[in-house]
C-alpha cells in the first residue's frame, strides 16, 4: 500500500532530479530538498509502521470485563 507509493514517488523525484541536472545543474539542485523531504516522509512511515506492528487494527470501542 503506502510503502509502494512512497518508493514510486522517491524514484520519480530522483529520476527528475537527474534529468533536470543534465539540462541545468541549478534546476536539478532545486529537487534535492524535495528528495530529502520524501526521504524523511518515508522514514516516518517506516517508524509508524514499526510502532503499530503489534497493535490490532480495530480495537473494541468499549471493553467489557
Amino acid at each position: 500500500g503506502g510503502a509502494v507509493v512512497i518508493v514510486v514517488l522517491w524514484g520519480t523525484i530522483a529520476a527528475t532530479l537527474v534529468a533536470f541536472w543534465g539540462i541545468r545543474a541549478a534546476a536539478g539542485a532545486l529537487f534535492v530538498p524535495y528528495l530529502a523531504g520524501g526521504s524523511f516522509a518515508a522514514a516516518l512511515n517506516v517508524a509508524v509502521a514499526r510502532l503499530h506492528a503489534g497493535v490490532d487494527k480495530f480495537p473494541p470501542l468499549v471493553r467489557r470485563g
